[in-house]
Formats: structure tokens, C-alpha cells, sequence
């Protein structure tokens, strides 16, 4: 959420931002559903009023006080100016990334450490919320 913004603190229920703008994801992309499977777990339908997959455009909307926005721990690499950065209360919400490799591709020592690091830093994330 923007800085400053009256419901910042370490954690929100999501119940509380029903009346806010909301930046999301493009229609039909991970990015949209994730958003809108979580509000309407918290009882309301969010009001979309700019859409990005971009996790750095949607920061910037969001520091620019266009809205507010769900935005995986992953795709924060500290906090960006303007932003109050909030875990979702309740349910944690989750959502999958995979690592696809062509066959006998896996091998390759430049494919091995990007997987590695990957699963570290899901692994991190993991961790840091639990």
C-alpha cells in the first residue's frame, strides 16, 4: 500500500482494504486470480483500476498512491519508496512457480545453479512466513 496509508502496519486483513483501488495483474493471468481469489476469500470483489504483470510497475502505481496491490514476497527486494509493504492476515496465499528444463538439460552446470538458487529462495520466502 501507499506510505503513509492509514491501514499500514506489519499485517492487514485483506477485509479491510474492500473499499480500495486496486492495481492487478492483466485479465486471465496468474497475476489477475491471485488478486481476485483472495478479495473474494475476504468478501469482496476488488475495484481493478490499472493492471501490470510487472511487479516493479505495480510498485511504482502503488507508491504513486494509484491503489493498492498483492505482490509476492519474491518480486520485493526491499522496499521501494512510497511503499508500505503488509502481510495478508489469515490464510496465507500461495501460488506456484516452476522450473521447466528441456531433457538432459538438467545437467548443465548453469541450469543447476538456477534451479538451486531458485529453490533457495523459495525456500527463504518459505521460511520467513511461516
Amino acid at each position: 500500500m501507499p506510505a503513509g496509508h492509514a491501514a499500514a502496519g506489519p499485517e492487514i486483513a485483506l477485509k479491510d482494504l474492500a473499499d480500495e483501488r486496486w492495481v492487478a495483474g492483466y485479465l486471465d493471468t496468474a497475476c489477475h486470480r491471485v488478486v481476485v481469489t483472495a478479495c473474494r476469500a475476504a468478501g469482496f470483489e476488488p475495484r481493478i483500476v490499472a493492471r501490470s504483470n510487472d511487479f516493479r510497475v505495480v510498485l511504482a502505481l502503488v507508491a504513486a498512491g494509484q491503489g493498492v496491490a498483492l505482490v509476492p514476497g519474491l518480486a520485493v527486494d526491499g522496499v521501494p519508496d512510497g511503499v508500505c509493504l503488509a502481510r495478508p492476515a489469515g490464510r496465507r496465499l500461495a501460488r506456484r512457480v516452476v522450473g521447466a528444463v528441456r531433457a538432459g538439460g538438467g545437467g548443465h552446470p548453469g541450469v543447476a545453479a538456477l534451479l538451486e538458487t531458485l529453490r533457495e529462495a523459495a525456500g527463504h520466502t518459505l521460511g520467513a512466513s511461516a
